[in-house]
């Protein structure tokens, strides 16, 4: 069921998110090397961009749960 996926997706993003976030505070301290935060850069424009196609996702699902 595409409904079962979609939940775990989000869960898989909101458990991305909250360890980008806690990478971000290492980095405000200065914890992380300059490869460390390119890679940080790097992971939240790949979030940002898993986020949107989520949506997309989610207005394909809408459009299938109306026409099933």
């Amino acid at each position: 069921d595409l409904t079962i996926f979609s939940d775990v997706f989000e869960d898989a993003m909101e458990d991305c998110k909250m360890a980008l976030i806690k990478l971000t505070n290492l980095s405000n301290e200065g914890a992380l090397n300059e490869a460390d935060e390119n890679k940080l850069d790097w992971a939240w424009g790949k979030y940002f961009k898993l986020k949107q196609t989520a949506r997309n996702f989610d207005d394909v699902l809408g459009v299938y749960n109306y026409l099933v």
